[in-house]
This record gives structure tokens, C-alpha cells and sequence, in this order.
């Protein structure tokens, strides 16, 4: 991902319908978009090529349980919901393909990759720890609770940092991913759906309460630190990305939105896309922004040109 400078005009440059009903989530690397896609029947998960941002063209299609996702090296990890967390191999994009399912106890709302293991957020049965070292022959290595509903997750070293609904960030030591160790949990929102790691914070989307900021200096004891209302979003905020001195925010029920972080106390909203559908999944590579739509379109914004 390459840091965005100052949003200028970010506006919609396309809007690239995809079979289906809606799109849950979206993830980007390299050339490709990989796509969450529910459709009738089942789900699937859609390769995009957008090598021109400006004109996605379709390339493979799976049918997979598929939610959040995050793509490394050639496989996608990707938060299948009650079904677990399924491996695709995604090698030749015309023919991405499932090479395992991981069945486990919860729901998978989330997933992140940290060197040859997967952190998964599952749901009322809190974080599990899966040994991907053999992305064909995963395995299930420890497990640990959360006094809510896992429903984001992101590592950093030894620690993982769980967006836990609704008591907060339960914060887990990883260190030996076989024996998670429950820390803290530490409070300031109270409807968590994602979370991610920028320097020395952590932003959460919470809901109808905008975007909520961690300070995370001390890595073992998160403290909220945004005063105030200035991230509250128009409608409900689900999952953010960050590039430089920005976060992007699919604001389900709402559009999509751009706040500057350069004071993470106050984050600022800059400005709100409309698009078609709601925003429930946003990725961002180089000067654009994909963002999954609940009417089955891949919304593609350029960030600095209005059109």
C-alpha cells in the first residue's frame, strides 16, 4: 500500500457490479482484488483485476463461505462465518480455489496473518491460534475466551488485539500461540466490528459511535483516547483502513468516509462519498479506494480526483 498524500476530491470512479446480492468484504494485493461476494445461491469469492482502476475486469470465481478476508502470498484467509476459516489458493486468478476449511467452535468474523500462524476473531468462542506453517494442512493450536463477541482481530509481535463487542479491546499475550494469555480488556467502545494498528494506536470502528482510538504505548494496557465526537460517522461504522496520515471507513448504513489521524485524539472527518448500497468493506492500494457494497457492487474511489 502505498501512503496516500491529502485526499483532494475523493469521488467515485466506478461502481463494478458482481453477481450476487451484496459484497461482504474486500481485500487487495498486488493487481487483484478478492471479493466477498454473496450471491444466489451461496457465496463466493470473485478475483477482480484491476491493474486499470478504472475500468475491474472479472477474472475467477469460487463458491466459499466468505466474509473478511486477507490475502498472503499466494492463499486468502478468509472469515467464513459459522462455516470457519477457509484457505483458498489463489495462485492462477482465473482459478482460485479452496484448500481447506477450518471448522471451529464460533462464528469467524475476522482474521490476521502474523509470519506462519493465523489469529482468528471466533466469534462468543473469542480468539483461536492456527499454525499455518503448511497453508494445505492447518492446525488448530490454542484457544482463548473473551467476555464478549470477537469480531476483529490484529497482531503485533507477541500481541494480539481482539475488538471484542461490547466490552472494548481484550488484549491476548501470543507469545506461545498454543497457550493465548488473556491481559486486559480495555473500555471505550461498546459495539467493536474491527480493528487496526497504526504506530502507536489502534482504531476501532464502533458502530453508530464513529471511530474510537486506542493509544497502545504500552502494548499490554490500551487506553481510549479520542475526547469527544468528532469521528462519529452518519451511519455505522464496520471496518477502517489506514494509509499515512488518513483512515478509511466503510460506514454501514452510511458512505464511505475520510478522516485525517494526524491528532488521533480528535480524529476529522474530511469528507463522505455516497455511493450506491451501503459500505461494509474498505481496502485501499496507491491512490484509490475499493469498497464493498451491500447492493453487490466493488466501489472503486479515486482519492484525489473528482469525477
Amino acid at each position: 500500500v502505498v501512503g496516500v498524500a491529502d485526499p483532494v476530491k475523493p469521488s467515485v470512479l466506478v461502481e463494478h457490479e458482481i453477481p450476487g446480492m451484496l459484497v461482504d468484504g474486500v481485500a487487495v494485493s498486488g493487481d487483484y482484488a478478492y471479493v466477498a461476494n454473496y450471491g444466489d445461491p451461496g457465496h463466493y469469492l470473485d478475483v477482480i483485476d484491476i491493474s486499470d482502476p478504472s475500468i475491474p475486469v472479472p477474472r475467477g470465481s469460487v463458491r466459499t463461505s466468505a466474509d473478511r478476508l486477507t490475502v498472503a502470498g499466494s492463499y486468502a484467509f478468509v472469515a467464513g462465518g459459522g462455516s470457519g476459516l477457509v484457505i483458498l489458493d489463489i495462485s492462477d486468478p482465473d482459478f482460485p480455489e479452496v484448500t481447506t476449511t477450518v471448522e471451529t467452535s464460533g462464528y469467524v468474523y475476522d482474521v490476521a496473518i502474523a509470519g506462519e500462524y493465523a489469529f482468528v476473531a471466533n466469534g462468543s468462542a473469542g480468539l483461536l491460534a492456527v499454525s499455518i506453517d503448511d497453508p494445505a494442512d492447518p492446525e488448530i493450536l490454542g484457544s482463548a475466551p473473551t467476555t464478549g463477541t470477537a469480531r476483529g482481530i490484529a497482531v503485533s509481535g507477541s500481541i494480539a488485539y481482539v475488538a471484542d463487542d461490547p466490552t472494548g479491546v481484550a488484549v491476548f499475550d501470543v507469545s506461545d500461540p498454543a497457550r493465548p494469555t488473556f491481559v486486559r480488556t480495555a473500555s471505550g467502545s461498546t459495539d467493536a466490528w474491527d480493528i487496526v494498528l497504526t504506530g502507536a494506536y489502534a482504531l476501532v470502528p464502533d458502530g453508530s459511535a464513529g471511530l474510537r482510538v486506542f493509544s497502545i504505548a504500552d502494548p499490554l494496557s490500551p487506553v481510549h483516547v479520542d475526547t469527544g465526537t468528532a469521528a462519529n460517522t452518519a451511519g455505522a461504522a464496520r471496518q477502517v483502513t489506514v494509509s499515512g496520515n488518513y483512515a478509511f471507513v466503510a460506514d454501514y448504513t452510511g458512505d464511505f468516509v475520510v478522516m485525517d489521524i494526524r491528532d488521533p485524539s480528535s480524529p476529522a472527518i474530511l469528507k463522505t462519498v455516497s455511493h450506491s448500497g451501503s459500505a461494509v468493506g474498505v481496502a485501499v492500494s496507491g491512490t484509490h479506494a475499493y469498497v464493498a457494497g451491500t447492493d453487490g457492487d466493488l466501489v472503486v474511489i479515486d482519492l484525489f480526483q473528482e469525477h
